[in-house]
């Protein structure tokens, strides 16, 4: 899966991931990594309707083993932005929550990881606390949307303390900017 990802075999990294999750009991460790991959190609591709069905299966399968299991961090994530997408602000809310309460259990260890610490597996956790801003910043947009303004605020600080964590790159700027955007609508409160 990783491998097609890398050479961009979308259709064939989709088609094992859907097969993985046919045999889901035959894989050990789990199929986690196939409904992360499957969800994002469909949050790429503009999916949002049918992430939402999809997500909230998956989840209900990976929570019922362990509804605290960091590895659903992106699950709600993922759920969170197809929710906003869709309009929905609070069921948007409820979702982020979810993985900021999973992503920070998840990055607990990695406190101190700055963007000059060296570590093993740096894209990897890059990633991870990118996920975790993004899912703040997203926080911070559904409050502004339902007119709390001080929740949203104080969630785009949040993203952007995060946000210091991670090398430079151009998923990084682009958060910046959009984080910086909302902020500078807020600037009063």
């Amino acid at each position: 899966v990783m491998l097609a990802n890398h050479l961009k075999a979308f259709h064939a990294q989709e088609k094992i991931c859907k097969l993985a999750l046919k045999q889901r009991k035959f894989i050990p460790g789990g199929t986690i990594w196939a409904v992360h991959s499957l969800m994002a190609q469909m949050a790429n591709r503009g999916q949002f309707k049918e992430l939402i069905p999809f997500g909230t299966a998956e989840y209900d399968t990976f929570a019922k083993k362990n509804p605290k299991d960091q590895n659903l961090a992106p699950v709600c994530a993922y759920l969170g932005m197809a929710h906003q997408v869709n309009g929905d602000a609070h069921a948007s809310i409820v979702w982020n929550e979810r993985a900021l309460e999973l992503f920070a259990k998840a990055l607990t260890p990695l406190e101190k990881v700055g963007t000059d610490t060296k570590v093993p597996n740096r894209e990897l956790i890059d990633n991870m606390i990118l996920q975790y801003a993004g899912s703040y910043a997203n926080l911070g947009a559904n409050y502004m949307s339902v007119g709390n303004y001080g929740k949203a605020k104080s969630n785009f600080q949040a993203s952007l303390k995060q946000l210091e964590r991670v090398k430079d790159g151009p998923h990084k700027q682009q958060l910046q900017r959009g984080i910086q955007e909302h902020m500078g609508r807020l600037k009063h409160w």
